[in-house]
């Protein structure tokens, strides 16, 4: 007998989510806004798609629901129960608001949960699937979980997008390859699939809300396969072993989303969803930082003599951070330049002290010269990855106890090995008892240079992005390495949650061939800071080891610093060449219809002009206001193929322009 419960089927506010509904009629569960509409049948809670709506086009896909190939382990099952809970996620301190349906199913010796989370004007439906044993009555079996979106019809088109971080040893990190669908199963590599029905025109896209390729758990070598209109994402990270006795296990998760016609509209509602994983706060998210890691002096010189003198030569420079990397601890890590540094996999409370030969009067002095120079300090924090975390509370306790008695808001947070399911949970267990205790104050630098990490689609909703250590100590920075690094993920990932490094150019000369025409120190400075201002820009150099003329950027962070939120708060998408040290490239931020910014580059190349495909539509006449960099102010009409025609006076120069179209 399969009994039925029903909690709360629908919700509708007077609040952002009167744009929400979530409703469970005539069999058929439904999850809408003004955007989309994603149907199930119901089918006693063992969800069966039905159908896909674009509100913006009025086109719509019947799903052919499940095919006879086993999915996932409850296919072999009837459901027992099943129960449908909705509630409001609203004024929280990190997420913005959105709906969530919460589909439990239970089967006779586990149970499934499906959380959805529908977000106002948003064209997606983001699921989560959690899982619990009640018996270990399948002890000896072991069951796999995937999930299908059975797509009608064979004619789609496939546009797969594999990123790479660990980015240590990787430079390139965007991969895009084009398919076409066929009766022999495609295996594709990808955490974004991008599906055009060739027949309409139609797309729709699924963002697989997972680490990266091998750092995913029980990796099969692939993320979806595709079979004619069969998208099989697989691998959700658990398998049956991995169920606990009567306690929800969480998996990967995946975004279903429709997209129009155009890519622009597809890019724009991919970008529209990733922002609203997490609450923008400019206060606490916007940040110029500095950490000195990058000059390759490591932990040799941190005193609180040399922070103070850090901030004062920091402020000259126009940094709103400064973070204190490994180092500035008790318990010193391997990565010391002191022999006494052996720590990495386990750290006690007592370790996190402040050094107390480097700082032998706490952090009290350097967050009183902190304040005085209108920077704030940020902190390096190594979790204790030993034991799958187990020490997640001992590790929350002393983040907060950091903020607590320090004020401490910002932590790099390093050393991440996401080996096995508990690691997972733990991390994760962390961020959130953090998160809530703190009421969102804390932030975080994700570091993915190395290790098992989020990369860029998994645990980003708890701050920015530590992207990538590039040092002229050993000859791997050059600036257009770091731009192109930037441009081709900005057209999946807000740039903006990139930590975009730049370095002291003047250094370590003798590393780079005399005649290597893109060798950093032939760059100017202030182009090598612009490079970085569609992400997060960060000052990875000792700012007491620049020379005079650096600072003379002071006035370019100042003015930057005006209107880094507004440029953020927009789409920001690349445009023109890819950056290859000889291009003319950029980013385009859409702020609306209306209005937005241009950031220009003219790299190595004998071009004083250049033609350039914009977002904007052909014919529309336009008004570009230089806000920094070189270049002059202009009025122009684009052209048929929505072109600009943008003019720089000399090589590695740039420009960021405001732009409104006009009447």
């Amino acid at each position: 007998m399969v009994l039925l419960f029903l909690i709360l089927i629908s919700v509708k506010s007077q609040n952002t989510l009167d744009d929400c509904k979530i409703e469970l009629k005539d069999d058929i569960l439904s999850f809408r806004n003004s955007k989309i509409i994603i149907e199930f049948h119901w089918n006693n809670g063992d969800l069966i798609g039905h159908k896909i709506t674009d509100l913006n086009t009025a086109h719509s896909w019947e799903l052919s629901g499940r095919s006879d190939e086993k999915v996932w382990a409850p296919d072999s099952f009837p459901p027992i129960s099943a129960d449908l809970k909705v509630f409001q996620v609203i004024n929280n301190s990190l997420f913005p608001d959105h709906l969530v349906g919460e589909v439990t199913t239970q089967y006779e010796n586990f149970g499934v949960r499906r959380t959805f989370r529908l977000y106002p004007r948003v064209n997606a439906l983001a699921m989560n699937l959690s899982l619990k044993k009640t018996s270990d009555l399948y002890r000896d079996q072991d069951y796999y979980f995937n999930d299908r979106i059975s797509l009608p019809g064979r004619h789609w088109k496939i546009q797969s997008v594999e990123f790479l971080d660990k980015t240590d040893q990787n430079n390139n990190l965007v991969c895009k390859k084009e398919s076409l669908s066929f009766l022999k199963p495609l295996d594709l590599k990808a955490n974004i699939l991008i599906v055009t029905d060739l027949i309409s025109n139609q797309r729709l896209y699924v963002i697989k809300e997972s680490p990266l390729g091998e750092s995913q758990l029980l990796y099969p070598g692939f993320d979806f396969q595709v079979k004619w209109g069969d998208i099989t994402i697989k691998n959700l990270g658990a398998l049956y072993s991995d169920m606990s006795n009567n306690q929800w296990i969480k998996c990967y998760g995946y975004v279903l989303g429709t997209g129009g016609k155009k890519d622009i509209e597809t890019l724009i509602a991919i970008r529209g969803y990733m922002k609203s994983i997490r609450k923008y706060d400019a206060g606490r998210d916007e940040m110029v930082m500095m950490n000195t890691w990058g000059d390759r002096g490591q932990d040799g010189r941190i005193s609180e003599d040399f922070v103070i003198k850090e901030l004062q030569k920091g402020e000259e420079l126009g940094i709103t951070h400064l973070q204190l990397d490994d180092g500035w601890q008790q318990g010193l890590s391997k990565n010391s330049k002191s022999s006494e540094g052996k720590l990495w996999d386990q750290w006690s409370r007592k370790d996190w002290e402040p050094h107390n030969s480097r700082f032998p009067s706490g952090l009290g002095p350097s967050m009183v010269a902190a304040s005085r120079h209108n920077i704030e300090i940020g902190l390096w924090f190594h979790p204790s990855n030993a034991n799958s975390y187990a020490l997640w509370k001992n590790d929350a306790e002393i983040i907060l106890d950091l903020y607590n008695r320090w004020g401490i808001k910002t932590f790099k947070i390093d050393g991440i090995e996401l080996n096995n399911k508990n690691a997972d949970i733990n991390l994760r267990r962390i961020f959130d008892t953090v998160r809530i205790r703190s009421k969102g104050e804390i932030t975080f630098n994700v570091d993915v240079t190395a290790g098992r990490r989020g990369g860029y689609f998994y645990l980003n909703e708890y701050g920015n992005i530590y992207l990538e250590n590039r040092y002229t100590d050993w000859g791997n920075y050059y600036p257009h390495w770091t731009l192109r690094n930037l441009w081709m993920l900005s057209e999946y990932v807000p740039p903006e949650s990139l930590q975009i490094e730049f370095l002291n150019n003047t250094r370590n000369r003798n590393k780079y061939e005399e005649t290597d025409p893109l060798r950093p120190f032939v760059i100017p400075f202030d182009y090598i800071f612009a490079i970085t201002m569609a992400g997060q820009p960060l000052a990875f150099l000792e700012s007491t080891g620049l020379p005079v003329e650096a600072f003379k950027i002071n006035s370019l962070l100042e003015s930057y610093k005006k209107i880094m939120s507004d440029f953020h708060q927009g789409y920001i998408f690349p445009i023109g060449e890819i950056p290859d040290g000889g291009s003319w490239t950029g980013f385009q931020s859409i702020s609306n219809e209306e209005s937005g910014y241009f950031l220009i580059f003219r790299e190595n190349n004998n071009s004083e002009t250049y033609t350039m495909k914009t977002y904007l539509s052909n014919g529309l006449k336009i008004r570009l206001e230089k806000i920094l960099g070189y270049g002059d102010s202009f009025e122009c009409y684009t052209n048929e193929k929505g072109e600009i025609a943008f003019h720089l006076p000399g090589i590695f120069t740039y420009a960021l322009f405001s732009y409104r179209i006009k009447p």
